[in-house]
């Protein structure tokens, strides 16, 4: 497993994440084996992490920067799991790891296979000075394009729902923008396992 952290940039490698039985401001990271190679105050994960961690779930680690995250490695009936099986609906590490193009997965709304794209977009700021003179949400939802690996354009389409759009503001990085995506329908799921979805 070759993973770079969105934090610092250094190797990450698979773990396993236990709460530790006798202190719960505690987290230990230990081997596949079951070694413990470090304990970590629970804060400090959370601190770096967006979702929460299940007891003996299958992890990255980042030995330089103590970043820790679930990682996903299958998907089925419609959930993303971790090597432990644990659901994962979130990953932390989307910056810097392509993980949504290891998956082949079919569109859950009309069943087409989802391909390998990127998305790209203009995000305007929700700040200050756009709220003078813009009206939200109308003024801030912009279109969003659609390639292929290529760089040829496949679809553009204007959304319609702010909450649903706003989920690409944190898509920060070129490979935070890979995406799987339905030809069909306006569904995509986003590197950090993120769904998009509009009715037509």
């Amino acid at each position: 497993m070759d993973l770079k952290c969105s934090k610092c940039f250094s190797t990450m490698n698979e773990y396993k994440f236990f709460y530790n039985e006798n202190n719960e401001d505690i987290g230990l990271i230990k081997t596949m084996e079951g070694n413990t190679i470090k304990e970590i105050a629970i804060n400090e994960v959370y601190g770096k992490t967006g979702v929460e961690i299940m007891n003996m779930d299958c992890v990255i680690y980042c030995t330089n920067c103590d970043f820790v995250c679930a990682y996903p490695s299958k998907y089925l009936d419609n959930e993303f799991l971790t090597k432990c099986d644990n659901i994962i609906n979130y990953y932390d590490n989307f910056l810097e790891d392509n993980i949504i193009h290891k998956f082949d997965i079919s569109c859950k709304y009309c069943s087409n296979n989802l391909e390998k794209y990127h998305l790209e977009t203009d995000i305007i700021e929700e700040n200050e000075e756009n709220f003078k003179t813009l009206s939200l949400p109308n003024d801030f939802l912009n279109d969003i394009h659609i390639y292929d690996l290529n760089n040829n354009l496949i679809k553009t389409f204007k959304p319609d729902n702010y909450m649903e759009y706003k989920k690409l503001h944190e898509l920060t990085t070129e490979i935070s923008k890979n995406i799987l995506c339905c030809n069909n329908c306006k569904f995509f799921i986003m590197n950090n396992l993120q769904e998009f979805y509009e009715p037509e």
